[in-house]
């Protein structure tokens, strides 16, 4: 009995020895055909063919606005009729403020919130301060002192040969004398004016690193979505841009102006400044090093769509149907004018037949 139990449990073992060599080959059999062939296809790129994707899948939104008038407001259209605004704020020290004016911000920050019927972002950034213009503007002052540092001493050169040629003829020595001091205290105030705007450039080229002084930006961010059952007419493309412009400059008002009351100061973002602000939010460390204007050549404002365009195009279609509306008009008239004739005629045959009849 003892060895057919014996002989049982063997065979137990070698039936379930067999199993386990048998999962383990299908495991190494998927690893290497299946899984090991799919990662070599894939390291094997096959360079010849390049699928190039439409950059437009990588962007989350539809274009960037400019909008017409004196505050250039930009909006962002993210697609279904939605359109995005903002305004830039730049607070006050409140800590340092007398407690009437912080009691009054308070209370003026309440009523701006009271004043918010739909979802707003707030937005903040660090950057570095950007000079770069007075920077350019510095540097051109100081290539025209140079040149007339150098027209200076050319003058003065010429003025030394003439005391020369004069030495025989006092007077006209005394005024070359005369003029050649008047030229060296130029020459000087030159140089000095040189010096100083040489300086002032890197002096301002080494604040406006972002690693010795920066600036927090603050942005509130709000949306208007264009519903069509509102209106009784269905409007083209170009009016629900217009229409978006209008509502978001009224929210800008309204939102900047309860604002003001608290002490802050506010501004619209323009195109620009939303395009800068997409970048820096996309690329926080590069975004200072390098302008856009710089790495796109001044050529991204050419991508803006700008509401004067669409005005245009608006107008255009507007006397397009006008027009039409004038033709099917004029179209109408000829008919009722050309019916208003048959039925004269119609008329007047009915008389001559009557009085026709009437002789016979």
């Amino acid at each position: 009995m003892n060895v057919v139990n014996s002989i049982s449990n063997y065979g137990m073992l070698i039936i379930f020895t067999l199993i386990v060599l048998g999962i383990c080959a299908a495991g190494a059999y998927l690893y290497f055909v299946k899984i090991k062939k799919v990662n070599s296809a894939e390291e094997n790129v096959n360079y010849s063919n390049f699928i190039r994707t439409d950059v437009n899948e990588f962007v989350k939104f539809d274009d960037i606005i400019q909008c017409k008038g004196q505050d250039k407001m930009g909006m962002i259209a993210i697609g279904n009729n939605t359109f995005i605004g903002g305004i830039e704020i730049n607070g006050y020290n409140f800590g340092a403020a007398s407690a009437s004016d912080r009691e009054r911000t308070m209370h003026n920050a309440i009523a701006f919130f009271n004043t918010i019927e739909s979802p707003i972002q707030m937005c903040q950034n660090v950057q570095n301060i950007d000079i770069s213009q007075n920077i350019e503007d510095m540097r051109e002052r100081a290539r025209e002192l140079e040149i007339k540092v150098i027209n200076v001493q050319a003058d003065i050169k010429i003025a030394v040969e003439n005391m020369k040629r004069f030495a025989a003829n006092d007077e006209l020595f005394l005024k070359e004398e005369k003029r050649v001091k008047k030229l060296v205290h130029t020459m000087s105030s030159l140089e000095w004016q040189l010096s100083e705007a040489k300086e002032m450039v890197h002096y301002m080229e080494y604040v406006s690193d972002a690693s010795f002084n920066t600036k927090r930006t603050n942005q509130l961010i709000f949306s208007y979505t264009y519903n069509p059952d509102e209106d009784l007419e269905e409007l083209s493309d170009e009016e629900i841009l217009l229409r978006a412009e209008a509502e978001l400059k009224n929210l800008a008002s309204i939102y900047g102006g309860s604002l003001e009351n608290t002490g802050c100061t506010w501004k619209i973002i323009t195109a620009d400044g939303f395009t800068d602000l997409l970048r820096r939010h996309f690329h926080p460390i590069t975004s200072d090093e390098v302008r856009l204007d710089d790495l796109l050549n001044s050529s991204y404002k050419s991508l803006y769509v700008t509401t004067d365009s669409i005005e245009e195009i608006a107008r255009e279609k507007r006397g397009e149907i006008e027009f039409e509306r004038e033709m099917m008009e004029l179209e109408e008239r000829l008919r009722e004018e050309e019916e208003a004739a048959n039925r004269k005629h119609a008329k007047v045959v009915e008389e001559v037949g009557r009085v026709a009849e009437a002789a016979v």
